[in-house]
């Protein structure tokens, strides 16, 4: 008997590249730039030819800290609400960004925790960015179990508006809330 040798192929794959439009950009920067704490926030991914566009950035109600950010359960189902009303597909908004305020981006703890947690999505698009205006982006498939970081990210010409300075400025006010961290309270994230 003679031994046949299999040759397995090692598919190399392509990492998509994540598009921000030029409003989703400009919204984006001026949350984190107008908020000294972390904060966070929803997408709406488009596919395109070379990966997936975020076309539209939104903030919540959260807690915030300087490392934290939480959004109310509450605040998500009336997001959600609003747009099945509105007769959008909710599932398209399967980017979560947030912000690390003036440290470096990279995965914390807790980032990859909440990314482990998301398993209502097909699929998630995360960003986290600074005050730098610093990147980090990932992609994580839940079935199966995928993820491909460090992905390439473009920006649409950024260019200043004061319609959405005004708009991040309102929205934060009435949605960010800066949580006191509890005196002799020692979370697994500190």
């Amino acid at each position: 008997m003679t031994k046949q040798s299999k040759t397995v192929a090692r598919a190399r794959a392509v990492a998509p590249t994540v598009t921000l439009t030029d409003t989703a950009y400009k919204t984006m920067r001026e949350y984190v730039n107008q908020c000294q704490y972390e904060v966070s926030g929803l997408g709406k991914v488009e596919k395109d030819a070379d990966g997936y566009k975020v076309t539209e950035i939104v903030v919540l109600k959260q807690s915030v800290t300087g490392t934290t950010t939480d959004i109310d359960t509450d605040a998500l189902a009336k997001f959600q609400h609003e747009l099945v009303t509105k007769g959008e597909d909710v599932g398209a908004w399967w980017c979560w960004w947030h912000s690390h305020v003036n440290m470096s981006v990279f995965w914390s703890r807790r980032d990859l925790d909440t990314i482990d947690d998301s398993t209502d999505f097909k699929q998630l698009l995360s960003i986290v960015t600074n005050k730098a205006d610093e990147y980090r982006v990932r992609i994580d498939t839940f079935e199966p179990r995928l993820y491909m970081d460090n992905l390439n990210i473009l920006i649409e010409q950024p260019e200043t508006d004061s319609a959405i300075v005004e708009h991040c400025k309102s929205e934060l006010a009435s949605k960010v809330c800066h949580a006191a961290p509890v005196m002799g309270y020692k979370s697994k994230y500190t």
